[in-house]
């Protein structure tokens, strides 16, 4: 999650630097979708319960049910294609 964070950064201050202002929102937006959101998606791919108290700041859409299971169904059907996956 650092490198991707570290990645969506550059990317942002290069936009800024060559005055890019679609790329450097996208590249923020990205960012931010990096603390919040990507350790929560790689645990429901996982099957893994979030970690106590670990306070991912993200906010679901009602609750984080549906994603979890989304993002597991996503993984799992992708497993049938495969075979080394498993």
């Amino acid at each position: 999650m650092d490198r991707a964070a570290a990645a969506y950064e550059a990317a942002r201050t290069e936009a800024e630097e060559h005055g890019v202002a679609g790329d450097r929102a996208t590249s923020q937006a990205q960012r931010a979708f990096v603390y919040a959101y990507y350790t929560d998606i790689a645990h429901f791919m996982a099957g893994l319960p979030l970690p106590d108290g670990a306070g991912s700041g993200a906010q679901w859409l009602g609750w984080e049910g549906p994603p979890r299971v989304r993002w597991r169904g996503l993984v799992m059907s992708r497993r049938r294609y495969l075979p080394s996956a498993r």
